[in-house]
């Protein structure tokens, strides 16, 4: 429709009407017309004028009112932040997206803990949506929010909104430029089926309408599928299908991610070590820093093979060219939350023994002070100093410059480990001729460190010595924010032996 073929009361109810359901197709709208249609009347170029303001304004306002829901997100309370996000019929198709990737990346920051009630909601409400509206629907939104599904590990639901998603893709023209976004479309489609355990026939049937769909049995995609399903079935055509794929440069790294994420979550880990040693690998074919950090967290704490994890940590490094301490720092990270403090101690000190051996002999690269700061890290977690003397051993061993990081991390450590005051206030002296060193002042950062530190030991029964040391360097700086820093006396507070009585 040309609104600018339209004349007096009829163009202002049709703007008006428009500018309230539907600001920016009413900006496209308009602007297509008037590119298209010459005109010289005043009065219809200061109504453009108007609606064009009107419509960027209601865009802005949107956009806006969006970012700070995401923002929230990652800081506020879940259930305001929920209330808020009912109302998603004002969000396009991108901003929808967004907010699909915003949550699974809140997930995924507190992977080891339970998904977030509301946020699982929230991502139903989104599902339910686009498919009452198929407007707003793409390959790229459907692959979020299934992608989305298996982080919140809905995996009884994961079969019906992969249907839904194939549900929505038979209803569509699949153009011949898009295909690869519809191979990832589907390549999240089977890792939905798979999780959801579904029966042979259903699988079949992906099969076959992935083939109809995709165009040709040759097709990259389609071969990565056979080869997944013959993977996690532990079939020797698997071995076959990877090569042909490899051979003919045709193994992606969108492909690995899946395959991987696949093979953690269905604990088919023998899959996952077999490829890193099929030849021809390049870095294009391997999955990224995270996902297979992940990978090796989840085949350590299920095996305990710390050899086998060390040689895929070296496998994926040889292949990726660059050292493999980025890689171990990485996977340090994620295992030292994975770990229990409780774990089996047999199990953490083969893995400390033979981690100390490796890194000390690292031929393409080095421990670097990150190394070091997630050990003692890893002590606090753990409540294991072995893990902190390891940290520092390679400080040592290395010539490695501390960080503040790395005071910060002892203090923290030291808390959890409970250091006598003695240590702590070594510490503390070595913190400041560090600063000093470095032209560097304390920090509302360094006395929170500490003040952790103090906290933790605070039920131990001659914990007043500690609050009053700290008490004490908080009054030698009273520059900084640190009034509400203070602890209270020992004095006020139950001892663990009056508190039991």
């Amino acid at each position: 429709m040309s609104l600018i073929r339209l004349r007096g009361p009829v163009l202002f109810s049709k703007i008006i009407l428009l500018s309230k359901k539907h600001p920016r197709q009413l900006l496209f709208c308009f602007d297509r017309s008037f590119q298209t249609t010459s005109t010289n009347n005043e009065e219809i170029i200061n109504l453009s004028n108007q609606v064009r303001m009107k419509a960027a304004d209601a865009f802005r306002q949107e956009i806006s009112q969006f970012r700070n829901l995401t923002d929230e997100m990652k800081i506020g309370p879940s259930m305001e932040v929920y209330e808020r996000l009912k109302p998603l019929k004002s969000l396009t198709t991108s901003n929808l997206q967004n907010l699909v990737l915003a949550i699974t990346k809140k997930q995924l920051q507190q992977s080891f803990k339970e998904p977030d009630p509301y946020l699982v909601q929230c991502l139903k409400d989104v599902t339910v949506y686009i498919t009452e509206n198929q407007q707003v629907c793409s390959a790229s939104l459907w692959t979020s929010i299934l992608n989305a599904y298996v982080c919140f590990r809905q995996n009884e639901k994961c079969p019906l909104v992969a249907e839904m998603a194939l549900s929505w893709d038979q209803g569509c023209l699949t153009d011949q430029q898009q295909t690869n976004s519809t191979g990832l479309l589907y390549g999240h489609i089977l890792k939905c089926l798979l999780l959801g355990n579904v029966d042979a026939s259903k699988r079949k049937m992906f099969l076959e309408y992935a083939k109809s769909r995709l165009g040709d049995e040759n097709s990259s995609w389609y071969k990565f599928f056979l080869y997944t399903l013959a993977a996690i079935q532990n079939s020797e055509s698997a071995q076959p299908k990877l090569t042909f794929l490899i051979q003919r440069n045709a193994l992606s790294q969108q492909q690995s991610q899946i395959a991987f994420d696949i093979f953690t979550r269905l604990s088919c880990f023998d899959q996952g070590l077999r490829y890193l040693n099929q030849p021809g690998l390049t870095k294009n074919s391997l999955p990224s820093n995270f996902i297979f950090a992940n990978f090796l967290k989840n085949y350590w704490t299920q095996t305990h093979n710390t050899a086998k994890f060390l040689e895929a940590i070296n496998n994926y490094c040889s292949i990726a060219k660059y050292s493999s301490t980025r890689l171990l720092n990485l996977t340090l990270g994620i295992l030292f939350r994975a770990i229990p403090a409780e774990s089996d101690k047999k199990s953490v000190e083969s893995l400390l023994s033979q981690l100390s051996d490796y890194l000390s002999k690292l031929h393409a690269g080095k421990p670097n002070i990150v190394t070091a700061n997630t050990l003692i890290s890893g002590a606090c977690l753990l409540k294991d100093k072995k893990w902190y003397d390891l940290g520092m051993h390679f400080i040592d061993q290395f010539g490695l410059k501390p960080t503040v990081v790395t005071f910060r991390s002892s203090f923290i450590a030291f808390g959890a480990l409970s250091i006598e005051l003695a240590g702590i206030q070594k510490l503390w002296n070595s913190l400041n001729e560090f600063l000093a060193s470095k032209s560097m002042t304390l920090s509302r950062r360094d006395y929170e460190a500490v003040r952790k530190c103090v906290l933790e030991l605070s039920a131990r029964k001659d914990a007043s010595e500690y609050i009053e040391w700290f008490n004490s360097l908080l009054e030698k700086e009273r520059k900084l924010d640190v009034s509400d820093l203070y602890l209270q006396e020992q004095s006020e507070q139950p001892s663990l032996k009056e508190a039991g009585q």
